[in-house]
């Protein structure tokens, strides 16, 4: 059966990348691309042919080869419901390429009213963080202030969860302190 094949070389792209033998892991997940091709392919499964173009951009993208990991970003459809994952995750790419206007316009798409109910938060840090990079400090500090307004009781919880001392017990009981 292609289907399980697939799926097989998929997996030992993971074992590969998780041992740290990105090589290997690279090869693996484009032998999943060329078998899901819709053009020649063997097997037809669009959602494992975009696990291995995420797996290969995050792999390119951690080795900072950004061009390599934005052409595997676009490759996933605009009609897939990963699409959004991509182009947030391109707009990285993009940012640290320098190419602030593409890394922009993808987080406008992100912010647009008809993907309101789409949870990016990161999306207004990368604004600041761009703004900041052309000195444009007044916006970044609107775009920081945004996100404290927007997001600022979700860290307020987050901190009231795990305690202020930030250990899986919480307070000094996590660090062996005495109370």
């Amino acid at each position: 059966d292609y289907e399980r094949f697939a799926q097989g070389v998929y997996i030992q792209g993971l074992v590969h990348f998780t041992r740290g033998e990105f090589e290997p892991s690279v090869k693996q997940f484009r032998e999943v691309v060329r078998l899901t091709n819709p053009r020649g392919g063997t097997v037809k499964n669009d959602r494992l042919r975009e696990l291995a173009f995420f797996s290969l951009a995050r792999i390119h993208y951690q080795f900072e080869q950004f061009r390599y990991a934005i052409f595997y970003y676009d490759r996933v459809s605009r009609d897939s419901e990963a699409w959004l994952e991509s182009l947030f995750e391109s707009s990285w790419a993009h940012f640290r390429l320098g190419e602030y206007q593409k890394a922009l316009g993808n987080l406008v798409t992100l912010q647009s009213p008809f993907f309101q109910d789409e949870y990016y938060p990161e999306a207004a840090i990368l604004k600041a963080i761009t703004f900041y990079e052309n000195c444009r400090y007044p916006e970044a500090r609107a775009f920081l202030g945004e996100f404290e307004q927007s997001y600022g009781g979700v860290l307020t919880e987050l901190k009231r969860l795990i305690g202020e001392g930030g250990g899986a017990g919480g307070g000094e009981a996590a660090t062996g302190g005495d109370k």
